[in-house]
């Protein structure tokens, strides 16, 4: 009867340790959070730099933290010195990391209605500074509906 008795507290023991294990990782805490680097403009001076945010834990962080810098400014509370060359409304249509080389589709709002090269060249550094941080990506080609050539020409 002893032994019963013993095994039936085990079992009740064992269902409320994994009943609390679950409740505390499933709870977003700061140790769930990845803090990763997006690049905005400085609207003083047009200058590119880091602002680090945070997003939730989860798989393909570099994908997701490149979808952050795509919400803009206003998503991460940023204040009125940060701007984006980024048109709003792009979307990325595929991505992938083969070789330490991300290959990212954008749909074709990435390319409407930009002018200058200076505005071509800081879109393209927007992204690439982005994905850069990690360790995963050493360069990042763009296209847009797949097409490489002819894109963001100023």
């Amino acid at each position: 009867m002893k032994f019963v008795t013993l095994i039936v507290i085990l079992v009740v023991l064992a269902l409320a340790f994994f009943v609390f294990l679950r409740s505390t990782v499933e709870a977003p805490t700061e140790q769930n959070m990845y803090k990763v680097l997006t690049y905005w403009t400085k609207v003083t001076n047009d200058e590119l730099v880091p602002v680090e945010i945070e997003i939730g834990w989860g798989s393909y962080i570099e994908r997701r933290t490149l979808e952050e810098l795509l919400k803009g400014t206003q998503a991460h509370n940023l204040s009125r010195q940060y701007g984006s060359t980024i048109n709003e409304g792009v979307k990325i249509q595929s991505f992938r990391i083969e070789n330490k080389i991300a290959y990212v589709d954008f749909n074709e709002e990435l390319e409407k209605g930009v002018a200058g090269s200076a505005m071509v060249l800081m879109i393209r550094e927007q992204i690439e500074k982005t994905l850069t941080q990690f360790d995963t990506i050493e360069s990042v080609i763009i296209s847009i509906n797949g097409r490489t050539e002819d894109i963001l020409q100023p």
